[in-house]
């Protein structure tokens, strides 16, 4: 049997600090904005990520996350589905900007508050999405503090 490896620790702590909100001119893109420190800055910077809605509704299609949320939605009160259902599209949009942010920390990382448009990063993001989508669904999951009623997550295999 071989021993598991253990992924290296990051340089970096990210905190989630609001988002996401409406941005652009015409209301298209989505903002989630992060708190960033390396272990060997004295304080962190900001980052604000920005991805658009036509990024989110692809991968809203490509995760079948409307699938999975029908099928969440069956297991709460009616009542409850509305705010339920809001707040499943927004951790989603709060976890693609996460990923995003750490596709953008790969890269030379300046100690300076910064922006990532919308444009940035979105191949490498479709990419990421498809490859990780069970893992984030089980984000979504420990986030919204769910059980899936699935016991399984509905990314064709």
């Amino acid at each position: 049997m071989e021993p598991l490896s253990v992924p290296e620790p990051s340089p970096f702590r990210i905190t989630f600090f609001f988002g996401p909100e409406t941005t652009g001119e015409d209301g298209t893109h989505w903002r989630c904005v992060f708190n960033v420190k390396k272990r060997s800055w004295k304080g962190g910077v900001q980052v604000s990520v920005d991805i658009s809605r036509s990024q989110v509704a692809r991968l809203v299609e490509t995760l079948h996350l409307a699938a999975w949320t029908r099928e969440i939605l069956t297991c709460v009160p009616n009542d409850d589905r509305p705010a339920l259902r809001q707040r499943i599209e927004e951790v989603f949009i709060q976890t693609l900007c996460s990923r995003k942010l750490d596709l953008a920390l790969q890269s030379d990382f300046e100690q300076q508050n910064q922006d990532i448009p919308a444009e940035a990063l979105t191949e490498e993001l479709d990419h990421l999405a498809a490859r990780e989508g069970k893992r984030i669904f089980s984000s979504l999951r420990t986030e919204l503090d769910l059980d899936d009623p699935l016991q399984s997550d509905p990314i064709p295999q």
